[in-house]
């Protein structure tokens, strides 16, 4: 049963920030005490916890702090005091050592800091940032605008020479498509922001007949291989997202049998897209790729180019391919 509660008012002054004008600040709050009797058994609880007391006649005593409480049992009523003070006698604010645990002090009023930049250091800064950007956007299509440098590279394991814009890096893939595994040997070359090139060359499975594959189908075949090889080496150049619009076709003349594939596929996001007044369509690549058979092998060029770029030279990668026979 519940026989009586308390409130016992509180406060917790703070000092204003250093170097301030400002007045200190007080936080006033309020401890309860409340007082039952459990069958006969007296408990007393501060801010909805009980707490351990000492019961001596028809007093109990107990602490909140620093301060000594007696519960006093007066006639019918009881009596609370806190340091010596009848609460209740009159309003009497209690430091904030009565707290248990104190509210945490208010957020600091110190002025926020400021950086002051002077406008003209702001105006400079944003002058170099357009001169860099804008020299490195001219750069790349000075770059574009420049016929790739030819070299004459040589393989002898692949037993051919041909003609790469640089120094070529040298990988193996393995590709299968409709029945079909080619592992490709690749030799490729990139031109900055203009293309891939690539001179790939695979030795030809033979079938159960002894014969090697040379059916239409199976040619075809062998140039979108290569194709998807070249592509996937392209990282730069062609969009993770591209889903390129091939078409292989198989050649026979004069005896010689080859492939080859014409398409297109989506080229790579740049900054300088954001800024050019290009439509979407200039921002494709064309992709095109010759493949011959030259006794057992099959050797492709492969090149993906700007499609913007129509009149680029590409004569001197396609005819620079030599077999050594």
């Amino acid at each position: 049963m519940h026989l009586k509660r308390w409130s016992i008012p509180v406060e917790r002054t703070y000092a204003a920030p250093e170097g301030s004008a400002r007045a200190p600040r007080s936080i006033h709050a309020e401890r309860r005490v409340d007082l039952f009797d459990d069958s006969g058994k007296l408990h007393v609880h501060v801010d909805g916890r009980k707490v351990v007391h000492k019961e001596t006649g028809e007093q109990l005593m107990f602490g909140i702090g620093k301060y000594g409480c007696i519960i006093a049992r007066n006639r019918d009523d009881w009596d609370l005091f806190v340091g010596g003070k009848r609460i209740d006698d009159a309003p009497s604010v209690f430091p904030v050592a009565l707290h248990s645990s104190p509210p945490r002090a208010p957020h600091d009023e110190r002025a926020p800091l400021r950086i002051n930049i002077p406008p003209r250091l702001i105006a400079l800064a944003l002058v170099v940032l357009v001169l860099s950007f804008g020299w490195k956007l001219v750069g790349r299509f000075a770059s574009a605008s420049q016929p790739p440098a030819w070299r004459e590279v040589a393989s002898a394991e692949g037993g051919y020479t041909a003609s790469l814009p640089g120094v070529p890096v040298d990988r193996v893939d393995t590709r299968s498509r409709d029945a079909l595994t080619l592992t490709l040997h690749a030799a490729s070359a990139d031109v900055d922001h203009l293309g891939h090139f690539a001179i790939l060359w695979a030795d030809l499975p033979i079938e159960t007949s002894g014969t090697l594959p040379a059916r239409e189908a199976q040619l075809a075949t062998m140039c979108r291989l290569a194709a998807d090889s070249a592509l996937a080496a392209a990282t730069d150049l062609v969009a993770s997202t591209s889903a390129p619009t091939l078409e292989a076709n198989a050649l026979g003349e004069g005896g010689a049998l080859g492939c080859e594939l014409h398409g297109t596929a989506k080229r790579a996001r740049r900054v300088s897209d954001w800024i050019s007044l290009r439509s979407p369509s200039d921002h494709r690549l064309h992709v095109e790729v010759r493949g011959e058979i030259v006794g057992n092998r099959l050797y492709v060029r492969a090149a993906i180019v700007e499609a913007r770029m129509p009149a680029l030279d590409l004569a001197p990668f396609f005819d620079g391919l030599h077999v050594n026979k």
